[in-house]
């Protein structure tokens, strides 16, 4: 189950296959620094994401932080990806190394598990992953995707042993506006994320769209290969629980360089704890490098 802090940090972006061209915004968003280049629609300059970092800026978790660093063949297609998060008074360090062979993506997770993907010959996205655990030596997790007739995600349902997690999205056009998980094992902790935006795009894809499909950090930098390479900008998440109602409601604002990508997201706003069900505050940073 994805634990509420996760998704806070993790939502915003949503999921459409877009090309690589720059595209411009729109109408002013309070808070943002749109820079010169989110008025440049026609630069067609593409730049590849070289560095993802997430920072807790406040609250009991603050401190918390990871950087991961992306490294590319000649051919553009990711082949090494170095984190390193630091949680105050421990930091640790893990890698992840990708292995392309026509429609099928071998993922190697240090010495701890490996992931298959299976590629649509057709409609070129990802349809299936299969899971090996080295420690246990077993296979018993399995992933597939269904996307709608214009390549975006609509679901994807995550199977280990007897237990199954379903996650749904409810598309208005090029936009996510909903987010839906349901647990066979604790359907009391069905969760539903709920979304605004205003009109601001930025140039490439919106990095963070990846962490909906939150299982590899490849969506992070292949997000065509899962429908959700988007470049429409949320503005504000409210987060609901079945069992509880609302839990939390998350702003967001972005800074973009001079070609319009997005360089900086912030987000503040709150979360009910489960412990105490009081709301605590969260704020929290990415930044982002492109090349």
């Amino acid at each position: 189950m994805k634990t509420l802090r996760f998704i806070s940090a993790g939502l915003f972006a949503v999921l459409l296959s877009f090309t690589f061209a720059a595209c411009g915004g729109d109408d002013e968003e309070d808070g943002t620094n749109d820079g010169p280049g989110n008025e440049q629609p026609e630069t067609g300059i593409t730049k590849r994401l070289k560095q993802y970092s997430y920072t807790e800026t406040s609250g009991e978790d603050a401190g918390y932080s990871y950087v991961m660093t992306f490294k590319y063949d000649e051919a553009g297609k990711i082949e090494r990806i170095e984190k390193y998060t630091s949680d105050n008074d421990e930091s640790w360090s893990e890698a992840y190394d990708y292995y392309w062979d026509g429609n099928t993506i071998e993922e190697y997770n240090d010495d701890y598990h490996k992931m298959t993907y299976r590629i649509g010959a057709i409609d070129n996205l990802v349809s299936s992953a299969k899971y090996h655990d080295y420690y246990y030596n077993d296979n018993n997790a399995k992933i597939s995707f269904t996307y709608n007739t214009s390549g975006q995600l609509t679901s994807y349902t995550e199977v280990i042993y007897d237990e199954t997690d379903k996650y749904s999205f409810k598309w208005n056009g090029d936009k996510v506006v909903e987010l839906r998980e349901e647990e066979s094992e604790y359907p009391e902790y069905n969760s539903t994320i709920k979304f605004t935006y205003g009109n601001k795009k930025c140039s490439g894809y919106y990095p963070n769209a990846g962490e909906f499909v939150d299982f590899s950090p490849i969506t992070l930098v292949h997000p065509e290969l899962f429908g959700c390479k988007i470049n429409n900008l949320p503005t504000k998440a409210n987060y609901f629980y079945d069992i509880y109602g609302e839990v939390g409601v998350n702003n967001f604002t972005h800074e973009f360089d001079q070609d319009g990508y997005v360089i900086k997201l912030k987000g503040n706003g709150w979360m009910y704890h489960e412990d105490d069900l009081e709301k605590h505050e969260l704020n929290y940073e990415y930044n982002y490098v492109w090349e």
